[in-house]
């Protein structure tokens, strides 16, 4: 969360990240971890028995082999809860779909990549398309693997919820508002206890009004916890309409003058302060804003949607792990390691 509880965020599960998969004309169906472009099964088997029978590193270390029993145990450790996780859900979105009778096609895919691609209204073309797909790879740290099966987890969930998703005139309104209406420019501090924040407060008191924006940076660099700490607690303008944000940090913003304190605002997970630097006026939307505003909405509750379901793919799989580093590794992510 951002400014402690201030700003919520969709979790692990359903991730702003797509794969690389070119785009495709023909409608055809798309199934999950699609084996299309890998060897038939007896292929695998026979590499698979010539591997273990040679006994193959995969790495050298200062001249030295490194097999994959070497690493097995640390690389379950590290990110093995996370994988299965991951696995269990694509397992499980891929039943359900098959238990609805309904299938994934090319056009899926191809939609949720763009979905994901970037956060803005502005249509890509092919090429930049495929820059912001390497950018989120990049960014979120997945192979090729886990990147496709990441989009295609994403839109069979999207797939699976998209129906129950109802969109209203009122959250339309509101989403034009909140992009088109009047904000303030704050910047923030968030601190884990109150005293910090008091003693903060004290001190930016005692600096000129001329001074304060800037003391008040430098003090964010130094104690808040808050993201935007490394730009000096700036964060973008706000809407006081904003359901994302904390409705203390919401109500506080409004009665800033620039250059002025907030109170220090109780938070669900720590404290914050607020410096008010002006305000954004409201501008005309544009011809197509309802449109626009529409599609957003409607990604977002779909994505909350998707969040519920992964969630509840999870809590009623029913796993059961007998590999020991992966048993401690899936049960430390449930605060469970033992």
């Amino acid at each position: 969360m951002k400014f402690g509880s201030a700003r919520l965020f969709a979790g692990c599960l359903v991730m702003a990240g797509v794969p690389l998969l070119s785009a495709c004309g023909e409608s055809r169906d798309f199934r999950l971890n699609d084996q299309e472009n890998e060897p038939p099964a007896s292929t695998h088997a026979s590499n698979a028995g010539q591997a273990k029978g040679d006994d193959r590193p995969i790495a050298t270390v200062a001249g030295e082999a490194v097999y994959a029993d070497d690493l097995s145990a640390w690389m379950s450790e590290l990110a093995g809860g996370t994988v299965l996780e991951e696995f269990v859900v694509s397992r499980q979105v891929e039943k359900e779909l098959a238990s609805r009778g309904l299938k994934l096609e090319a056009g899926d895919i191809d939609a949720e990549r763009r979905n994901m691609a970037v956060a803005t209204d502005h249509k890509l073309s092919d090429a930049e398309l495929a820059v912001a797909m390497r950018r989120v790879q990049q960014a979120r740290g997945l192979g090729p693997s886990r990147f496709k099966a990441l989009i295609e987890r994403n839109a069979g969930l999207r797939r699976l919820v998209r129906d129950e998703v109802q969109i209203g005139d009122a959250d339309v309104r509101s989403e034009i508002d909140l992009k088109y209406g009047a904000r303030t420019r704050v910047r923030i501090i968030v601190t884990p206890n109150e005293s910090d924040a008091i003693t903060a407060r004290a001190r930016l008191d005692a600096a000129a009004a001329s001074e304060r924006s800037k003391r008040f940076a430098e003090e964010a660099a130094l104690i808040s916890f808050d993201p935007s700490a490394s730009r000096g607690g700036e964060i973008e303008p706000l809407s006081a309409a904003d359901p994302n944000y904390a409705l203390s940090v919401r109500q506080a913003m409004t009665k800033l003058a620039p250059g002025e304190l907030s109170p220090i605002l109780r938070l669900e997970n720590g404290y914050a302060l607020l410096l008010g630097e002006g305000s954004v006026a409201a501008v005309t939307p544009p011809a197509d804003a309802e449109e626009l505003a529409r599609e957003r909405v409607r990604l977002r509750e779909e994505r909350i949607a998707m969040e519920r379901l992964a969630r509840k793919f999870l809590q009623s799989a029913q796993v059961t792990v007998f590999d020991r580093t992966l048993d401690w590794s899936w049960n430390a992510r449930r605060g469970q390691a033992r």
